[in-house]
């Protein structure tokens, strides 16, 4: 099946890059035929890693559907003609370079996706699971984490609210973003709290307990949506949900199903509505279902969640215009200074990395905006190699394949839910975030705990 898999792959590349090279210059045209590839390559890709992965719903689909709605997600919409939010890119950006970009994105989830397909292992692989002392010191140093995260993430949300009700969302994280270093300090421990409570999940026996400390983390997704954040409760919100599908805890019947769908329904209405309501500070139970009864259609918070995904593509259709043509490319420049980012600023001031591969802001300064753009992983890739970029994601598609096949015991199963919560958002992000927050929340973890357990059994 994985040559059968990689053969539709290469035909499909073959039969689309004919197709593409023999348009012309009517882009309206242009437009929904690299609209149609990439809607047809997201199905075939999906329907491939259900086979290989033995599973509709497992990490590598989410994560590449997600990529395919953050950089393609209005390509969708403008292939079925359906209606695009006030953030349309066919409107806002010169045609040309959207174009450009689109090709470019369509290719990154082609390699992607082939990466992923040969990174399947032929069968599946059965790892020998980590000692019982070494879940013990895992589960232990998780309850550390938990100890020493809980009052930080209290802080945090205490600034967050208080900022929040006076000033609204940007208000809210300026508050953290040019703080002081305590703060800084609660907002960089205050991520444990949320790694320590996915451990205590994975490794609960009881089925009680794991649904109690889910509750937990549903409690800080609604607040991180209270203060009109949406890109990391969503991000803790699907691994959640990918982990207890992936794995099975209970049956999933029909009616399970069912109250899934509506929930992920009501989840997708929060999205534009947080967005709409998030500056004004005053984002309430009643205001949001007042906005969710005031849609026109059912389907209309759909089609706006998908517009605001499918904006992420804004970035890097901003960045070809500039590079190379007004800057030359980077050459790897921000995934060296990325790699530095692992390594605390003792100096004090703005560290290195965030200057050097901090793309957002770099974006912003170019375009003087008054606002963080953020940015996108094709993006990056354009913006240090340009086309060749694209090579980086044959490997890249592999590495994921590889780590989301490796969950045979728990600490796999903790390896994958937590890359994949610092994964899942890197089409609208820089690499910078992706690799410290890797080593910060799954390298630095494992390398204590192996630490206490070397030490466990020595004195043992």
């Amino acid at each position: 099946m994985k040559r059968l898999s990689i053969f539709a792959l290469l035909l499909f590349l073959i039969i689309s890059s004919l197709y593409l090279l023999t348009l012309k210059s009517d882009f309206d045209y242009n437009l929904r035929v690299i609209a149609l590839f990439s809607f047809i390559l997201i199905i075939l890709a999906l329907f491939l890693n259900s086979i290989l992965f033995r599973n509709l719903f497992n990490f590598f689909n989410i994560y590449i559907l997600m990529f395919y709605l953050f950089t393609m997600g209005q390509s969708f919409l403008f292939l079925f003609n359906f209606p695009i939010s006030n953030f349309d890119l066919y409107k806002l950006t010169d045609n040309n370079s959207l174009y450009i970009s689109q090709i470019y994105t369509y290719f990154c989830i082609y390699f992607i996706e082939i990466g992923g397909v040969i990174g399947v292992p032929k069968r599946k692989i059965n790892f020998n699971p980590e000692s019982p002392i070494f879940d013990n010191t895992l589960k232990f140093f998780s309850l550390i984490m938990f100890a020493v995260s809980i009052f930080p993430i209290m802080y945090l949300f205490y600034l967050l609210i208080s900022n929040f009700i006076t000033g609204g969302y940007v208000s809210a994280f300026l508050a953290i973003s040019g703080s002081n270093g305590l703060v800084r300090l609660a907002f960089f421990l205050s991520d444990y709290f949320i790694v320590s409570l996915f451990i205590m999940i994975i490794y609960s026996k009881k089925i009680f307990y794991k649904f109690i400390y889910s509750g937990f983390i549903f409690l800080v997704v609604l607040l991180y949506f209270s203060v009109g954040d949406r890109t990391f409760p969503i991000s803790i919100s699907l691994s959640l949900i990918g982990y207890f599908f992936i794995n099975k805890q209970r049956k999933i019947n029909l009616t399970s199903y069912i109250s899934y769908i509506f929930l992920g329904y009501l989840f997708l209405t929060l999205i534009p509505l947080i967005g709409n309501f998030r500056n004004t500070g005053n984002l309430t139970l009643s205001i949001l279902i007042n906005g969710i009864t005031n849609f026109e259609n059912v389907l209309s918070p759909l089609f706006e969640t998908v517009s605001i995904l499918g904006y992420s593509n804004y970035p890097f259709v901003e960045t070809m215009e500039i590079v190379p043509s007004l800057q030359d490319f980077a050459y790897g420049e921000s995934y060296f200074f990325s790699l530095l980012s692992i390594f605390p600023n003792i100096f004090g001031g703005i560290h290195i990395s965030a200057i050097r591969a901090g793309l957002s802001l770099w974006l912003k300064n170019q375009l003087n905006l008054t606002y963080g753009p953020g940015f996108s992983f094709p993006a990056e890739a354009w913006y240090n190699f340009g086309w060749f970029g694209l090579f980086l994601m044959l490997p890249f598609g592999i590495i994921l394949s590889k780590i989301f096949n490796y969950n045979q015991n728990n600490l796999g199963k903790f390896i994958n839910v937590i890359f994949f919560l610092i994964i899942v958002t890197s089409p609208r992000r820089e690499m910078l975030a992706v690799i410290r927050d890797s080593f910060y929340w799954i390298l630095l973890p494992y390398i204590v705990s192996k630490y206490l357990n070397i030490k466990v059994i020595i004195n043992y």
